[in-house]
């Protein structure tokens, strides 16, 4: 049984790469669900995803507001038993050996009533698996971090972390693996080139339209995703999403501009892509993947993007180009975590099988 969070399709695009793998070694995988994710893997799994109620965070110009988060999802309160009760209905029916989540938190829960073993797959637990160092101004942020994330679930018989930076462990981390990004199968088909434009690719309306006005002011060359406009637009062309001609955009670009989000910069660095990161204010997961993206060398960050700061980034980029050169034939398993994860999967769905 695979859980996914169905926020955004980080989750999704994640969790896919590990079940086209199961479906490859002959395992039979049934998925739950909801949002974001249900849409995105029907593609590929009709028939075996089951949508189910998830979590969503509320965002304005502010950023990620906790109150309105909190209440958005008590209205969706009512759903809890059916969902519950959905779930159990298909443990039942479909007698998993073992389940694996992706920040999805009813399939833990269900799993330990069925007494079926589970596992974390995901990128965020590294902020409650690591010794971080953060800025103190985003010490309330971290807080509520870390009380959701070890609100959704605890103690699975393996945390596998994929990440792109590596920090030490805390203490009683044993049961903790980091490995790198789990990188889907068209990015790692790409071969990259620079044609000289940016991709930019919108995380919200609100920095999105900040990002396009300091992009026309540079004047450079720049493809646009996630935009409700189409064509172009003085030096920017817009595109409608679809994944082959994103990711080919991705491969020839100079460099990314986008917000905070995990798989966008996992794929860009893979590629070898300089990033300019502006992740949304108060999502503390984001804004860690910005400031380690900085603090490693690979690109900029900034919650408030400026004309300077981006002229910066675009004067840099060949030092940001050879760190991320360097380091990727050094340590290449930090920049690609298929393997490592796919090993440990099949080390544990042996446990779960034996006898």
């Amino acid at each position: 049984m695979y859980g996914v969070s169905g926020m955004g399709r980080g989750h999704a695009s994640r969790s896919k790469v590990v079940i086209d793998h199961l479906l490859a070694a002959g395992h039979d995988v049934r998925i739950l669900t909801s949002g974001t994710g249900s849409a995105y893997l029907k593609e590929s799994y009709l028939e075996n995803v089951t949508e189910i109620m998830g979590l969503t965070f509320s965002i304005s110009e502010e950023g990620v507001g906790i109150w309105r988060t909190l209440g958005k999802n008590l209205k969706e309160g009512g759903q809890l038993y059916p969902t519950l009760k959905q779930a159990r209905k298909a443990f039942k029916e479909f007698r998993p050996d073992l389940t694996i989540t992706d920040f999805e938190p009813f399939t833990p829960f269900v799993s330990r009533l069925h007494r079926v073993p589970f596992i974390s797959v995901d990128n965020i637990h590294i902020i409650t698996a690591a010794k971080l160092s953060t800025p103190k101004a985003w010490r309330k942020d971290r807080l509520i971090a870390n009380a959701v994330i070890r609100g959704m679930y605890t103690m699975p018989r393996e945390y596998l972390v994929s990440s792109f930076f590596f920090p030490e462990l805390k203490k009683g981390q044993e049961r903790t693996t980091l490995i790198g990004p789990l990188l889907r199968t068209e990015a790692l088909r790409q071969r990259p080139t620079d044609k000289g434009h940016l991709l930019l690719y919108a995380p919200t309306e609100t920095s999105g339209k900040a990002v396009l006005e300091l992009v026309r002011r540079t004047g450079r060359k720049a493809v646009a995703y996630g935009f409700p406009q189409q064509g172009e637009e003085g030096n920017i062309t817009f595109k409608k999403p679809c994944t082959d001609e994103f990711l080919k955009d991705l491969a020839t670009a100079s460099a990314v501009i986008t917000g905070g989000g995990y798989s966008l910069i996992s794929e860009a660095l893979f590629l070898g892509k300089p990033v300019y990161s502006i992740p949304i204010k108060g999502q503390f997961e984001q804004m860690l993947n910005g400031l380690y993206l900085q603090k490693l060398g690979y690109g900029l960050y900034d919650l408030d993007p400026t004309k300077r700061r981006l002229d910066r980034f675009l004067k840099e980029l060949d030092r940001f180009k050879t760190r991320i050169a360097d380091d990727r034939k050094k340590q290449p398993e930090r920049f690609r975590g298929n393997e490592a994860a796919f090993r440990i999967i099949d080390e544990e769905i042996a446990k779960a099988t034996r006898g």
